[in-house]
């Protein structure tokens, strides 16, 4: 078998762009910490995190987080939707920089996450829940990236290709600077779903604040949570927003979800004469 010369110079030259391209990813992503660091009004980011008594989850995603979040991180706040924040954790994580809250009754995930992001003073949030693994380091600069290039897309998905809960991508991959993603379909599932979730990802504050609030949208339905997403995504939708996912590494992904099989009951005075019927909808994590 011979190999052809041409041939050859092709794949040197491609593999040669993609090492360009990657260190040229990891520059930028080393200038946008800088610039977290001395400006934190244009590019600070604050990690909101919503828990729900599942404190065994919340050490793990806390524990993966820290270990592979490669962004400087000033600011983290943990909402429990309750009365009782986990001490224990509090007392593991003394020395990052975490702001403990409890709602002192459950409020459902809307109003917890309302309570939290009115105290975000940065641009960006970093959007997390008690039951994520991460598993590679880059997410939050490489997110960023895209955020400040397309201003109508609204978050950055970081789950593998392979994990999206069949809600599919378009099949154009754009890169640029080394950092490759897609557009998740709009109007996916009869239209009820348009890429919004509350899955870890990046996302402005600007964008929060254009709904005045999410409880301006949606009401939390212990029975039905997924309703909000829908309903929020509807919101932005009609703004004209995409959501994007990085396809980078492979496709492999950033985080994964721990949280299957360990949801957490509706409170005792939610009864269920509140349940409203079902849209018959899939329920993704």
């Amino acid at each position: 078998m011979h190999l052809v010369p041409g041939c050859l110079s092709t794949c040197w030259y491609q593999n040669q762009m993609q090492i360009i391209e990657s260190l040229r990813a990891s520059i930028i992503g080393l200038g946008l910490r800088v610039l977290a660091m001395f400006r934190p009004d244009l590019f600070g980011v604050t990690v909101v995190v919503t828990s729900c008594a599942r404190h065994d989850l919340l050490n793990n995603t806390l524990t993966s987080f820290f270990k592979y979040n490669s962004f400087p991180i000033k600011h983290m706040i943990i909402v429990e939707d309750g009365n009782q924040v986990a001490n224990a954790l509090v007392s593991k994580f003394r020395s990052e920089p975490i702001e403990w809250l409890a709602t002192g009754r459950r409020v459902g995930q809307i109003a917890a996450i309302d309570y939290a992001y009115s105290r975000v003073k940065t641009p960006y949030i970093f959007h997390l829940e008690d039951d994520w693994e991460f598993y590679r380091p880059g997410f939050i600069e490489r997110s960023m990236q895209i955020l400040r290039v397309q201003p109508t897309c609204l978050q950055v998905w970081l789950r593998a290709l392979g994990d999206t809960n069949e809600h599919p991508c378009e099949r154009h991959v754009f890169t640029k600077h080394g950092i490759s993603w897609q557009r998740l379909i709009l109007d996916f599932q009869q239209g009820k779903w348009h890429g919004f979730s509350f899955n870890p990802g990046l996302r402005r504050l600007t964008e929060y604040v254009a709904t005045g609030g999410f409880g301006n949208l949606t009401s939390f339905d212990f029975y039905d949570p997924w309703k909000t997403e829908i309903a929020i995504g509807r919101f932005y939708r009609r703004k004209g927003y995409f959501a994007a996912i990085l396809c980078d590494q492979e496709g492999q992904g950033y985080v994964r979800h721990t949280g299957d099989n360990h949801h957490t009951a509706p409170p005792p005075e939610f009864s269920d004469k509140h349940h409203s019927s079902s849209e018959n909808i899939s329920t993704p994590a």
